[in-house]
């Protein structure tokens, strides 16, 4: 193997993100190094694989190669020097000791070893000593005492700084976390806010400075600062599991504002971090802590009982010990703290002091602080039941068992249920007869037949059928015995468009030998089902309506709640749906299982929504939901909570919705449905249109982060990418927003889908030209080119609007032609408001090309139609700006009446009406009025 090919892993190896990949391509250096016996190059692998086993948590890994290269150093200084390009090994003695101080394996005589040889190596080097001193530092802070500590950072701050300082938002992070740890709060924040003021990063920050930040800015009443710093850091950190630390920090900001649901969330998806890094007993410690602090809130918010998703893993074994079942909030946080103590002691006991015992005792003290900081969206989620429910005890109660295994789609345990129930009904001997008792044997087998059809043991569900027929013979049920001889399996659940003319014909041959009702209605509902099935749904709804009159011959006949079902769907698929509404209204006044009665529930919140009756919507989607987690189906579970969600959404109720809709992705994630990335969009979605932006950008990153390594349709990672960029720009963050919606672009054309090119297009060149750069202009024709092939016309005047907008704000005329562009088309379609908007926007372009003269009559004209369409304030800022520019041009006089009439649209807008009102000062005091401007102004005053 040639050295060139090792020198092009370096190349690629040097291009990526510390990470699975990157790591994968430094192994496979290592290994080509090796092999080829070429130890220089392996040197310079192994610098690498230290510094990405730093940033990624593997410290075996980083402990073995730094011994690699430091004897290899050692043993030729020339061959293996200190320094080959950007590697240092220097620099990566830094993390030395601090490694080793993160674990109480490690003695307290080899951590100040490895100290004293740093500052040994490093003076060799006649490098300064700051990164020295930086180390002595964190080593005091994490494992000596206070006083120790401080003079540590005397001895720090004396020091210059020289190249192996650390970067300056890492050293205002240290300082600013330590100053924190001893009650210097203010101090604290002076330096956290630093890094943030001046954007200060590094490969480790902002976020974990951030997070160091939360309980500093708490306890100095500094709330929203806290809230925007905790939605920041977790976003930034939440991807790498090395920084466990971090996510602890998260967890405790969680438990003291009141968000401890939120916070079960987060340890959910991070629990198994705590295994990551076997040597890593400081985070371990930390995290632990943390999860005591959060799961004690859990508890006492009334959920001690909330199981806990993850928490049973064979991996955390060795932090909780062994456990039957899920773990619920209580029980974990026991095992959290006796975790923690644990850890204290061993730290204590190596260190001779007690200090991380004290640590333990703070963060149990974090119970008494409490911060009103709710977040949005954020509440506990029903969980199914863990209590097992007592088994049947009888033919019947095994009956509505099978049912409801059947409604869950667990069909191997319906028929495990129904051979049980068959075997209960023999030593029972129930009657043969009609009698409800008497029918219980052969609804029995239906329920085993039509469980064995749907595990598609047809074989089985054939031999089964046979049995039926000789009970319902024993019943003197022969009619409905006649016809299963003849038709098989098509009357328990086979039936197809194929079988249609046998079922028609057998059902005519029914009538006219005038078999029972109920085996005439069976056939109906057989047929009906069909034509349901296969879209046809008048035809159906005529065959039910013929089964439940056939039915009104045998009230008690079981046979109802089926007919009952079907007729509510074949009357919602014909929009006959105020009768498809009492239908369920009547079939929910029978005896029914729980699978069929939430089946009947979320049909009947469908309707309601529908007519958009919210209310009632609400009431049976929550019923549904309610008996689906009852009955631990997850499946069920998820579509009730969207359908919940979904209306509440309707109703403007966002909040609740995303509660809901964040229920419906867990329990999707439980049961490992295929549409959890589908799920995860609409909530991610959802959390836009609720303002939650930084929540949807934490769900959005990872919904395209699944897409991608999926290899999704091009067409779904753009329309993600659409929404995350909607998320960046609503909470602020423009370059990530450019990124995504850059992207989408891209993955639009790629899909050829000129609508979403368009829709992106538009929303990059708006926040463009938001930042007034006129790359807008660029991107926007563009987006109007895509517009053209889109055919929809909604989406072309958007184009067109924004595009003459941004043309004209760079002093480009020919954006005139596209504003009159969209009023020819406005004008066409009669949209007047649209009219006056794009009137609006014409006179803001003529001003923004310094043609008052022409933009004034144009405002007016807008106002005149904001007026007429019912939009008082919209006319009030349209004269309000034909004001000002009469002003610009030395008319005053005709200014003053457009003001007033401003004002007067203006009356609830205050802030504009204020402006309005001191310009119109301003304006008389011109013109020599100066009672007049008095009275003015002094109506603001009064206000």
């Amino acid at each position: 193997m040639s050295s060139s090919t090792i020198l092009e892993l370096f190349t690629q190896i040097d291009a990526l993100p510390f990470g699975a990949a990157e790591r994968s391509l430094i192994d496979q250096a290592i290994a080509l190094a090796d092999e080829a016996g070429e130890d220089t190059l392996a040197y310079e692998a192994r610098l690498r694989l230290t510094a990405s086993a730093k940033m990624t948590g593997d410290t075996d890994a980083m402990l073995a190669s730094f011994g690699w290269c430091l004897g290899k150093h050692d043993s030729d200084p020339a061959r293996f020097p200190l320094k080959v390009g950007e590697l240092d090994l220097l620099w990566q003695f830094k993390w030395m000791a601090g490694t080793l101080g993160a674990s109480p394996l490690f003695p307290r005589a080899e951590i100040e070893a490895v100290l004293d040889e740093m500052e040994t190596r490093y003076r060799r080097a006649g490098v300064g000593l700051s990164g020295v001193l930086q180390a002595r530092f964190d080593d005091a802070v994490d494992n000596l005492s206070d006083v120790e500590a401080e003079n540590a950072r005397a001895a720090l701050r004396r020091e210059p700084r020289d190249d192996y300082s650390h970067c300056d938002a890492c050293v205002r992070s240290e300082d600013a976390a330590y100053l924190a740890s001893v009650g210097r709060d203010a101090e604290a924040i002076e330096r956290f806010d630093e890094i943030v003021e001046q954007n200060l990063s590094c490969g480790e920050e902002p976020e974990t400075a951030l997070s160091r930040g939360l309980l500093s800015w708490l306890r100095a009443g500094e709330l929203e600062t806290a809230k925007a710093a905790h939605l920041r850091s977790y976003r930034l950190a939440r991807s790498n599991s090395d920084n466990i630390g971090i996510i602890a920090n998260h967890l405790v900001f969680c438990a003291v504002t009141g968000n401890a649901p939120r916070g079960l969330t987060l340890l959910e998806r991070h629990i198994g971090w705590l295994a990551h890094d076997s040597l890593n007993a400081r985070a371990h410690f930390a995290a632990l802590r943390a999860f005591g602090v959060l799961l004690d809130a859990v508890v006492r918010s009334g959920h001690g009982d909330a199981a806990v998703r993850g928490a049973g893993a064979a991996a955390l074994e060795p932090f909780f010990g062994p456990h039957e079942g899920e773990w619920s909030a209580a029980e974990l946080a026991e095992a959290s703290w006796r975790a923690a103590e644990s850890l204290a002691r061993a730290f204590d006991e190596r260190n001779g002091n007690d200090r991380h015992s004290r640590l333990v005792e703070q963060s149990r003290a974090l119970a008494d602080e409490h911060f009103d900081l709710p977040m949005q969206g954020e509440g506990f989620l029903p969980s199914i039941p863990t209590a097992l429910e007592a088994g049947p005890v009888d033919a019947a109660g095994w009956l509505v068992r099978a049912r409801e295994l059947m409604g869950t789609g667990a069909y191997g345990d319906s028929v495990a249920a129904a051979r049980r129930g068959l075997e209960a009904g023999r030593l029972e001997a129930v009657p043969l007869d009609r009698s409800p008792a008497g029918r219980i044997r052969s609804l029995l087998y239906a329920v085993l037949i039509q469980a064995l059809i749907a595990a598609g043991d047809l074989d089985e569900a054939a031999a089964r059928q046979i049995d039926r027929i000789a009970v319902l013979r024993d019943m003197g049920c022969d009619d409905q015995a006649d016809i299963e001889v003849v038709l098989g399996l098509i009357m328990l659940g086979t039936a197809v468009d194929d079988d249609v003319h046998v079922l028609e014909m057998t059902l005519q041959a029914a009538d006219a030998r005038g078999a029972d009702s109920e085996t005439r209605a069976d056939l109906a509902l057989t047929l009906g089902s069909v034509h349901l099935q296969e879209g046809r749904a008048e035809d159906a709804l005529v065959l039910f309506r013929r089964a439940v009159e056939l039915l009104e011959e045998t009230p008690d006949s079981p046979m109802w709640i089926s007919a009952l079902m079907f007729l509510a769907h074949a009357l919602a698929r014909t929009d006959e749906l105020a009768e498809a509404v009492s239908t369920l209204d009547r079939l929910l006044e029978f005896d029914l299982d729980r699978a069929f009665r939430a089946t009947a529930h979320h049909l009947l919140a469908q309707l309601a929504g529908a007519e958009g009756e919210v209310e009632p919507g609400l009431a049976a989607a929550d019923a549904a939901l309610a008996l689906w987690t009852r009955l631990g189906h997850r499946s069920g579970m998820v579509d009730s909570a969207v359908l919940s969600a979904s209306l509440l959404r309707d109703a403007g109720r966002l909040d609740e919705a995303v509660t809901r809709w964040r229920l419906a992705v867990r329990e999707a994630e439980l049961a490992e449905r295929p549409d959890v990335d589908g799920l995860r969009y609409g909530l991610g979605r959802l959390l836009v249109q609720a303002g939650q932006p930084e929540a949807a950008a934490e769900v959005l990153d990872d919904v395209y982060a699944s897409e991608v390594s999926s290899d999704a349709t091009a067409g779904a990672r753009a329309e993600t990418l659409f929404w995350l960029g909607q998320a960046h720009r609503q909470s602020g963050d423009g370059s990530s927003a450019y990124g995504a919606w850059s992207r989408a672009i891209e993955l639009y054309a790629e899909a050829e889908d000129p609508s979403g090119a368009t829709h992106a297009g538009i929303a990059l060149g708006g926040l463009l030209l938001a930042y007034e750069d006129e790359q807008s202009v660029a991107v926007l024709e563009e987006a109007l080119a895509s517009a053209r092939g889109a055919d929809e016309l909604q989406l072309l005047v958007e184009a067109l609007h924004t595009l003459g907008r941004a043309r004209c704000s760079f002093g480009d005329a020919a954006g005139l032609a596209e504003l009159d562009e969209v009023l020819t088309i406005a004008r066409a379609e009669e949209a007047e408001w649209l009219i006056a908007d794009v009137t609006d926007s014409k006179a803001r372009a003529l001003q923004q090309l310094d043609r008052l003269a022409e933009a004034v009559p144009v405002a007016l004209s807008a106002a005149d139609g904001y007026a007429a369409s019912g939009d008082e304030v919209a006319a009030g800022l349209a004269e309000l700006l034909a004001a000002r520019m009469l002003v610009a041009q030395q008319n005053a006089e005709a200014a003053v009446t457009i003001y007033r009439g401003a004002i007067e649209r203006l009356g609830d807008v205050q802030q504009a009406r204020v402006a309005a009102t001191l310009e119109l000062g301003d304006a008389l005091e011109q013109l020599g009025r100066h009672t007049e401007a008095a009275e003015a102004r002094a109506t603001i005053d009064a206000s």
